[in-house]
């Protein structure tokens, strides 16, 4: 009988120190309440969070937002290590259809998130920044991810997007610098502005065929995206999509894509090739500006606007194709592409806009296209290289410093088409030794030529009303200048510093010249008038010189005369006096 008591003890002690770790060990609650209006939540003693019951939770105020009347979360007291009751883990049960705004924002401790299938969407804020979280898997049951739902989820690693969802809210996922790869369900057609924008480790997309535009700033500065193919579904490629992603190596463009949106894929360095379908119709501004290691660029032909900026200091640009659908290059479009070496403006092009091609330093070669009407300010400003140009008989205006500072260009033929040449338009073309003015030409702007110092010598045709102040300032080769009759306003120091000007020929009269420069401020060159150009030589005007020996001869003869009757007077004096 002792026996059998002894051994019932030791039975019942082994048991018990069986069953005590697990007794030990068994969460306890530590924190309880509502969150809806038929749900509940608890905190045990492992840290756990648990939402259960049914229905939508309730949205809260950011823990950041300090105001009076802000309701928070009813654990963000408990998410704090100052409390030692941390939250590392939170569930989502069976039966909750919703995950409130700033439902779990600040729980810097979570690391794991585990969703029902019976959510349906997930609020603003709800997830910002729990720092810890290292990976999510979003049921296919969730439809919507609201604006900022992992903002500064800075360990998120890996996401997994339900079927489901259709939304991709703004900013969802920004910051998220740890999440190295995205795949877009077919059904999701928006993703919103920002949605993975810093998310520097990301170096995969891909995009389901559900998706008809990439939002605004969308992946905004992902420095480890090497590569992207935009599908034929989508339509857009937003603002700023994917401006500085400096690791982007190759894009892909397909054939559905009509808008290429402002600043698209500006600061992209290490983009090196690039070609648009025909598909696209316009390039907005700032689109490929500062894509540094750009080299080659071909436009598609249904391109029909080059924003400004939109190529702007790729300086390593050589080579670009236009489509020739295309009809605006807009300002500064190509600024700075000092590598660039030709381009051919294509027949549908009618306006070259402001600064378009400035600074192309490395360009030799300019095809102006026959339907060209307006060169813009500066168009061309700084384009060194260029030798020749031939401008098509479209052209009408040349505006201001469309040519500044082409220090290679030699010779420059102006179609009859042009009427306006504008100030500075020629500035500085130090290599240009011949102009040939077309006969519609009206006005010759301020210092349209000035410092052109290779000129030796001008034909101003009848048709110029107008030559404005300084326009042929330090011409310092020039020798002879031939200007219209009907010349009608003279500006202030036209052939200013012209030291070598020995001719002007005026085409009129000296009594309409004087009306005209009635300050006489040409005084190095000899003034002709009546003159047509052709009597100029070597050795002088020959109808100036036809001029002053006939009036010698005349001169000499009615001095002969005067002699004579001198002569025949005083001998008829002497014949009465014998």
């Amino acid at each position: 009988m002792k026996i059998r008591t002894v051994l019932l003890a030791l039975t019942l002690l082994l048991f018990a120190l069986f069953l005590l770790p697990t007794e030990a060990q068994a969460a306890q609650i530590t924190a309880s309440g509502t969150c809806g209006k038929n749900l509940t939540w608890t905190v045990d003693s492992n840290h756990v969070l648990t939402i259960s019951g049914s229905g939508p939770m309730e949205d809260y105020t950011s823990p950041s937002n300090i105001s009076e009347g802000s309701v928070y979360a009813p654990w963000v007291s408990l998410s704090s290590p100052s409390t030692h009751k941390e939250i590392t883990s939170i569930v989502i049960e069976k039966g909750v259809t919703s995950i409130g705004q700033n439902a779990f924002a600040n729980c810097f401790y979570v690391t794991s998130v585990s969703i029902s299938d019976t959510v349906t969407s997930i609020g603003a804020y709800a997830f910002e920044s729990c720092s810890d979280l290292t990976s999510i898997n979003i049921p296919d049951s969730v439809t919507t991810i609201g604006p900022c739902a992992f903002l500064y989820c800075r360990k998120l690693t890996q996401v997994s997007l339900g079927r489901g969802v259709t939304s991709i809210g703004n900013s969802a996922f920004r910051y998220c610098s740890q999440l190295n790869s995205v795949n877009v369900p077919s059904n999701v057609t928006t993703i919103g502005e920002y949605a993975f924008a810093g998310c520097t480790s990301l170096a995969s997309v891909t995009f389901g065929s559900g998706l008809s535009a990439i939002g605004p700033f969308a992946f905004l500065e992902c420095s480890n995206l090497r590569s992207i193919t935009i599908p034929n579904n989508i339509k857009t490629i937003g603002q700023g999509a994917f401006s500085e992603c400096r690791g982007l190596v190759s894009v892909t463009i397909d054939s559905g894509v009509t808008t290429i949106d402002k600043h698209a894929f500006s600061g992209c360095s290490t983009l090196t090739a690039l070609t648009i379908p025909d598909s696209v119709n316009s390039i907005g501004a700032y689109a490929f500006s500062d894509c540094i290691r750009l080299t080659a660029a071909t436009i598609g032909n249904g391109v029909t606007t080059i924003g400004e900026y939109a190529f702007s200091g790729c300086i390593r640009m050589t080579d670009v194709t236009l489509g020739n659908g295309l009809i605006s290059i807009e300002k500064y479009a190509f600024s700075d592409c000092t590598e660039l070496t030709a381009v051919t403006i294509p027949n549908s092009v009618t306006v070259i806009d402001a600064a378009a091609f400035r600074n192309c330093a490395g360009m030799t070669a300019v095809t102006i296209g026959k339907g060209v009407t307006t060169i813009g300010n500066a168009a061309f400003s700084g384009c060194s290289g260029i030798t020749s140009l031939i401008l098509p008989n479209s052209v009408t205006t040349i505006e201001n410093a469309a040519f500044s500072g082409c220090s290679g260009l030699t010779v420059i033929s102006i179609p009859s088409s042009v009427t306006a040449i504008g100030d500075y338009a020629f500035k500085g073309c130090s290599h240009l030794t011949h102009i040939a003015f077309g006969s519609s030409i009206t006005s010759i702007g301020n210092s349209a030529f000035s410092g052109c110092t290779k000129l030796t010598s001008i034909t101003i045709p009848d048709s110029v009303l107008i030559i404005d102040d300084y326009a042929f300032w330090r011409c310092t080769d020039l020798t002879t200048v031939i200007i219209g009759k009907n010349l009608e306003e003279f500006g202030h120091e036209v052939f200013a510093e012209c030291d070598n000007l020995s001719h002007l020929l005026y085409t009129g009269s000296q009594e309409e010249w004087l009306l005209i420069d009635n300050s006489n401020t040409i005084q190095v060159a000899t003034k002709h008038y009546n003159c047509t150009g052709d009597e100029i030589t070597k050795d002088g005007c020959s109808i100036c010189k036809a001029k002053t020996r006939n009036t010698l001869i005349i001169t000499v003869v009615i001095a002969v005369a005067v002699l004579v009757a001198v002569a025949i007077v005083v001998w008829k004096v002497k014949q009465k006096k014998h």
